[in-house]
């Protein structure tokens, strides 16, 4: 059941982590610093949706009794 669950949730990760690239990607400017910002500003973004999702889950896993 915990390799299932963590497969899982690297699947989830995987998933939040390019919206996140793809979201600061469409946003940037033409410029090598402009890349460079987004590409900081996207790693940021990751990071945080990934430490938010991975509580959701560990609550929800914790309720559910996995």
């Amino acid at each position: 059941m915990s390799i299932g669950l963590g497969i899982g949730k690297s699947l989830v990760f995987g998933v939040l982590i390019a919206l996140a690239g793809c979201l600061r990607g469409m946003k940037c400017g033409r410029d090598a610093a402009a890349v460079g910002q987004a590409a900081t500003s996207a790693v940021v973004l990751a990071i945080v949706w990934i430490i938010g999702t991975d509580g959701i889950l560990a609550v929800i896993c914790n309720v559910v009794g996995i």
